[in-house]
């Protein structure tokens, strides 16, 4: 059976070590392994304090693996919903650069030209007869 206890090189002091499994990872930060102190460098008391700091760990990673179980299949309705919003949105972007804008009203270029044509009421039969547009054929 594991003892968790370990020594740094060229310390005194036992540490209780334990690792951390991988499917609560995240919950622990993304740390691998956990290390804590005993405050003593007597293995015997060591091996005293180590239950306690055992039991916190080994009930937090019980608490993780619950409230991972309880969360269940939440990610699944949360990542159908992005999808579906993902999904509207690009068909809202492919609508708009595919539907045909109105075609812009054309404006007049000459707006004055046609006030000068209420003013000269000869203005008409002036420029029929500079563009011969009476008689095409000629």
């Amino acid at each position: 059976m594991a003892t968790h206890l370990v020594q740094k090189p060229s310390e005194s002091t036992w540490y209780v070590r334990m690792a951390v499994p991988a499917d609560v990872r995240l919950a622990f930060g993304g740390r691998a392994k956990l290390i804590k102190t005993t405050g003593t460098s007597n293995k015997a008391e060591a091996m005293d304090k180590r239950l306690p700091i055992l039991a916190q760990w080994k009930a937090d990673i019980k608490a993780a693996r619950d409230s991972k179980a309880d969360s269940g299949d939440e990610w699944r309705l949360a990542q159908h919903t992005a999808g579906l919003e993902l999904q509207a949105k690009l068909s809202s972007a492919v609508t708009r650069i595919y539907t045909p804008l109105p075609p812009i009203p054309l404006r007049p270029i000459f707006h004055g030209l046609s006030v000068y044509q209420r003013s000269s009421p000869n203005f008409a039969a002036r420029a029929k007869m500079l563009l011969q547009i009476d008689s095409p054929n000629t």
